[in-house]
């Protein structure tokens, strides 16, 4: 964009054009899928829950495991990810008038 140099414009328009029916096809695909269906419907508990389970698991895995944070990092993801699952399903079934439901 600088000096409102914008390149070549009809590729522009037809990897565009090519992006969003590429887009539209993954997402017919995935339109069935149970496990984004649960992830749409408690998309609230998952936000409340997911930072203080992460940060409790960061605080625990830094002390635990001496390993770079690149590597950490991952495993943080991996395992809050997990327990976020775990929590999301319990809460789903049992105190669910906590989140509005």
């Amino acid at each position: 964009m600088y000096e409102n140099s914008y390149g070549n414009v009809p590729i522009s328009l037809v990897t565009a054009f090519l992006g969003y029916y590429i887009l539209s096809d993954v997402a017919k695909l995935m339109h069935e899928n149970t496990f984004l269906q649960w992830c749409g419907k408690n998309s609230i508990i998952i936000y409340v829950i997911h930072f203080s389970i992460v940060q409790g698991t960061r605080g625990i895995l830094v002390r635990l495991l001496p390993l770079p944070m690149e590597i950490l990092g991952w495993i943080v993801f991996v395992v809050a990810g997990l327990i976020v699952l775990a929590v999301g399903k319990i809460c789903e079934r049992h105190f669910m008038f906590a989140f509005g439901k």
